[in-house]
C-alpha cells in the first residue's frame, strides 16, 4: 500500500507538471484533483462490493496489471505523439482503480 501511495503521488504531480507546461495554465491540476475525486466517489460503492465478493488479492493484482499495462502503453503513445489525451486516459484508468485499493482487505 506504501509503494502503491507513493506511486501515485508522484504520478499526480507529474501529470499536473506535465499538463502545466502544454496548456501553460496552473488551473490544470486542480481539475485533475477534482476529477480524481469524483471518479472515485462514483466508484467507490461498487468497488467495495466486487471486492466482497471476490478474492481480494486477485483483485489487486487484476488492477495492478491493468495499471502497469495501460501505463506503459499510455506512456510510450504519448512520447511519440506528444497527445496529451493519451496521459488523461492514463489518468482515469489510475482512478477507478484507485477505489479497489481503499478496501479493507487489499
Amino acid at each position: 500500500m506504501l509503494v502503491n501511495n507513493i506511486g501515485n503521488g508522484v504520478y499526480t504531480l507529474t501529470i499536473a507538471r506535465i499538463g502545466y507546461e502544454k496548456t501553460g495554465s496552473p488551473a490544470i491540476f486542480g481539475q485533475l484533483l477534482v476529477a480524481e475525486y469524483i471518479i472515485i466517489f462514483l466508484l467507490q460503492m461498487y468497488a467495495g462490493m466486487i471486492t466482497d465478493r471476490k478474492n481480494p488479492k486477485y483483485i489487486c493484482v487484476t488492477c495492478d496489471m491493468i495499471r502497469g499495462i495501460s501505463l506503459f502503453l499510455s506512456t510510450a503513445i504519448f512520447v511519440v505523439t506528444g497527445n496529451m489525451l493519451w496521459i488523461g486516459l492514463q489518468f482515469v484508468v489510475i482512478s477507478i482503480t484507485k477505489p479497489f485499493y481503499r478496501s479493507p482487505w487489499c
